[in-house]
């Protein structure tokens, strides 16, 4: 989750009991009218509540990130992509690791490094950085916090959605069939020749071109959170139906040669069962 400096601020002087805009504005030396971005900004983050009044909003995740944020300096080293790149460090890992992970450039994530290191936020051991459990207690639990909030809440999401996968890249969700929004997953699978009797439309944030890799991804990433054995039918027979030219992801592919093999993979159909309906047209 990325949040801005003054977002954080905002949290922060909200902990020590400021509750309107010009009490913020007045604290945070920043107009009223910016104050309210700010304020914009972090309810559309289910990080203050929705409600008039400015509050908390009411999940683990804002709950510790006020109480942590009991300095200003602790606003301006959590502040930008901090906080994903932290979360990556709650298990000890190298530059190159969090680079892959997150998807942010090394150079970038040794600047991180260098200003979490100056309130003793990370510690660094035999090549690797973690989290510093000594000097910032709470830290870990804000971050598990927040791993939980993005699992069923992304701010790129309209509210009433159901969300499947989220990244920095794209956000995966299901809502009412036909919204305007970009198909993937099982909403593309019609164009190639497996049709999707659901009045669910399954949708991505994602901003470039949705090729059939790429919805064919995504479902996978639905099923894997769903366990839906209708769902992983129709993924097979997708995949039989076009697996020329289909380049799967990799745990798709070590579950078709696990059904290849004939072994039994829990809450998966046999290929013998997709084969068969593919061959039957359904």
């Amino acid at each position: 989750m990325i949040l801005s400096e003054r977002e954080l601020l905002v949290m922060h002087h909200v902990g020590k009991g400021l509750c309107t805009p010009t009490e913020l504005a007045e604290a945070m030396d920043v107009s009223v009218t910016l104050t309210y971005e700010v304020i914009r900004s972090l309810k559309s983050k289910f990080i203050l509540d929705k409600k008039a009044t400015i509050s908390v909003a009411p999940n683990p995740f804002a709950i510790r990130l006020m109480h942590i944020l009991t300095t200003p300096d602790r606003a301006k080293v959590l502040s930008g992509s901090a906080l994903d790149i932290l979360s990556v460090m709650k298990n000890p890992v190298t530059v190159d690791e969090v680079s892959e992970i997150t998807g942010i450039s090394r150079s970038t994530v040794f600047r991180y490094i260098k200003i979490l290191k100056t309130l003793s936020t990370i510690r660094y051991e035999n090549g690797t950085y973690s989290i510093n459990d000594l000097m910032w207690k709470d830290l870990r639990e804000l971050l598990r916090s927040m791993d939980d909030l993005h699992a069923v809440m992304d701010p790129r999401v309209p509210a009433g959605m159901t969300l499947y996968a989220s990244d920095r890249e794209r956000a995966v969700f299901s809502g009412r069939k036909g919204g305007p929004w970009t198909k993937t997953a099982f909403s593309v699978f019609p164009d190639y020749g497996v049709d999707m009797l659901y009045d669910t439309g399954f949708y991505t944030t994602y901003s470039g071109e949705v090729d059939f890799d790429r919805a064919f991804g995504d479902a996978f990433e639905v099923v894997e959170t769903t366990g839906d054995y209708r769902q992983r039918m129709l993924l097979l027979m997708a995949y039989l139906k076009n697996e020329d030219t289909l380049n799967p992801p990799e745990g798709f592919t070590a579950i078709v040669g696990r059904l290849k093999l004939g072994e039994k993979v829990p809450n998966w159909p046999s290929l013998a069962d997709a084969e068969s309906r593919v061959e039957a047209g359904l």
